[in-house]
This record gives structure tokens, sequence and C-alpha cells, in this order.
């Protein structure tokens, strides 16, 4: 299966107004609203024995609810060279949490990121240049908003030809 553990997103109207903006425009493919999500660690094809590996991780996992601050819009690679479209999210505690996981899997035989981790949510994929003028206008758009987090997610991603499908596979809340 194709997995990764994030959590889940419920979009709010400033995140729903981009979505819709950019929906308007050629050679941009959005995210859906139900997979919005911050990825915490994405681990590729992995097998059940694998999946069972995560969720022991996931349940030793010490952390209690806490806010997030997601606070505008950034690209990948760079904004000379924009690939993909997201909002920044700004938590201490998220770090943590992404450092637990990466070396607790890492002890597991899972490979280590190599980029450092940079808490995001993904609005969309570019498939053709942007011009200065709509990097600089999705730049200005102010999106700023406190999100509690009370729950981490094993997800299956099925990759079908209208979307991705996103399935639960296991739910650790945090107390």
């Amino acid at each position: 299966m194709r997995a990764f553990i994030g959590i889940r997103i419920i979009p709010f109207e400033g995140i729903k107004e981009v979505l819709k903006e950019l929906r308007k425009k050629g050679g941009i493919k959005t995210v859906e609203e139900e997979n919005l999500h911050i990825n915490i660690k994405f681990l590729g094809e992995i097998s059940e024995k694998q999946a069972e590996e995560v969720k022991e991780v996931l349940k030793k996992l010490k952390a209690k609810p806490f806010n997030a601050l997601i606070n505008g819009i950034g690209f990948f690679p760079s904004e000379n060279f924009i690939r993909v479209i997201f909002i920044k999210v700004i938590s201490e505690e998220l770090m943590k949490i992404n450092e637990f996981i990466e070396e607790k899997l890492y002890e597991k035989g899972f490979m280590k990121e190599k980029r450092e981790y940079a808490p995001h949510i993904t609005l969309a994929r570019v498939k053709r240049p942007l011009s200065k003028k709509e990097a600089g206008y999705l730049k200005e758009k102010e999106i700023k908003k406190e999100i509690r987090i009370r729950e981490i997610e094993l997800i299956k991603s099925t990759l079908t030809k209208q979307k991705p499908v996103y399935e639960t596979i296991f739910k650790v809340s945090l107390s």
C-alpha cells in the first residue's frame, strides 16, 4: 500500500477561497478539500508488516493536543520555479513529533528524509510556469489561523484517474 503519516485539515474560508481561485486557472491541479492534510512523513509503498510497525511507533507517541499556526502561502521548490503551492504551518510541537517519528521509524529500517522537515498543507500542483504577477498575488493572500491538532493518522493513498483516495488505516488521539 502507498501510505503516509499526516494530520487531516478541515478547510476554513481562507483556504476555500484560494482553492476556488486556483481552480479557475489553467495548468494548476488543486487538492480536493477532503484530502487537505499536513504531511508528517511520506512512507511510499509499504507492506502490511511495515504498516504494523508504523502503528507501533504512533502508539508510543507522547503528545498532548496542541495549536499550530497556519500562516501564508509558499512555493516548492522555489518562488522562481513553482511546482507546488502550499500553506505554511508553524508549530514547534509538530517539529518534535516529526523528529520522534523519523527516529523511531529509522530504528525499524525505514529511510530517513534527507530534506529538513517543512510543515505545510499542499493546495495545488503547478503544471505550467506561473507569472510573477500570479505568484505575487498568491503571496499577498492573508491566510492566518490557529488550528487545534488532536489526532495523527496513518493514511493509505490510492491513486485513481480522477483523484487520490485517502483512507485512514490507524488513528492516534493526542492526550
